[in-house]
């Protein structure tokens, strides 16, 4: 005899909740879950080669964010030339319900290129123009990076929509473990002198001499305080006035420090229709960015030589990921 099959409606159990039916964060959630457990584990791993006493300054989590700022210059770049493209002779395939949706998710205080540039700034004396100059020029010289980058504006070329893809991956992912980034850096304290990036300058400037033409040239005036260009000997800690750490990537401006804006977006993200395709595309996208932020890390590795340690201390944190 055939098994009794209930009626939600008369039984009272509620139907399984559809792929439709379901918000589409929660889809790229579970769609991504191992890509984004694997990723936490290496971030996590390299994370403590990045702090006291393995690291002498911030020179390690300079070059990290200069390799991830690349990567949020493309995707905000990519979105403000979308919302920016003239409705009637744009090249994208945006239609007029999807410029909608894309406005109305774009949000200016989630925006995160800015802040890391800022962060940037204060970590390395660079001048605003030599940050931009040194993010550039990273990403045109790592094959990985360079080739995100393009994908990046490639994809949102032909497919506007993927755009949600890497709002939620990108900035949502500041809420949940660059909260715990964010709190393992503000414990070192903001007159040290582990904030300013020696070797990084060394390394990545090919300014030999520090002969800025801005006004930063020589000496730099970040936060009210003076202080010594690259090439000289860093400022003794009495003249550093840093208030806090120059952590301003995972710091928002709002009253709740971005928890409120967290919660906006998931509103306007839940309110957005998306057809069948769309929804396709996007929990596609958010898998493929996982997938090359994984490649990325295996480039700062390469660019720091810290595979090997990094994996110990992958395998260490296992556990808390």
């Amino acid at each position: 005899m055939p098994a009794k099959i209930e009626d939600p409606v008369t039984s009272g159990v509620a139907p399984a909740a559809t792929p439709s039916d379901r918000s589409i964060g929660d889809v790229i959630n579970s769609s991504t879950r191992t890509l984004h457990t694997a990723l936490n584990k290496l971030i996590i791993g390299r994370l403590r080669l990045a702090l006291p006493p393995q690291a002498n300054d911030c020179s390690p989590y300079v070059h990290g964010m200069i390799h991830i700022s690349s990567i949020y210059v493309a995707f905000e770049s990519a979105w403000e030339t979308v919302l920016d493209s003239d409705p009637v002779s744009s090249t994208t395939t945006l239609t007029p319900r999807m410029r909608a949706i894309l406005s109305d998710l774009h949000m200016e205080k989630l925006a995160r290129a800015g802040a890391l540039k800022a962060d940037l700034r204060v970590m390395t004396r660079w001048s605003q123009a030599k940050v931009a100059e040194i993010i550039s020029e990273t990403a045109a010289r790592v094959p990985v990076l360079d080739d995100f980058v393009s994908h990046i504006n490639r994809t949102v070329a032909a497919k506007p929509h993927v755009l949600v893809a890497y709002a939620w991956v990108l900035y949502m992912a500041l809420f949940a473990g660059g909260r715990y980034i964010r709190g393992s850096f503000e414990r070192i304290d903001p007159a040290s002198e582990f904030w300013y990036a020696i070797e990084a300058v060394q390394s990545l400037s090919d300014d030999e001499d520090g002969d800025e033409e801005d006004e930063l040239a020589h000496e730099a005036d970040v936060g009210g305080s003076r202080r010594a260009m690259p090439g000289s000997f860093p400022a003794p800690a009495k003249q550093r006035t840093l208030d806090t750490p120059p952590l301003d990537f995972f710091r928002f401006a709002t009253p709740e420090d971005g928890a409120d804006l967290k919660k906006e977006f998931k509103a306007k993200l839940a309110g957005a229709q998306f057809e069948y395709v769309e929804r396709e595309d996007i929990v596609a996208e958010a898998q493929e960015i996982f997938k090359r932020m994984i490649a990325v890390v295996g480039c700062i590795d390469e660019a720091l030589g810290t595979a090997d340690e990094g994996k110990d201390g992958a395998n260490a944190a296992a556990g808390m990921v």
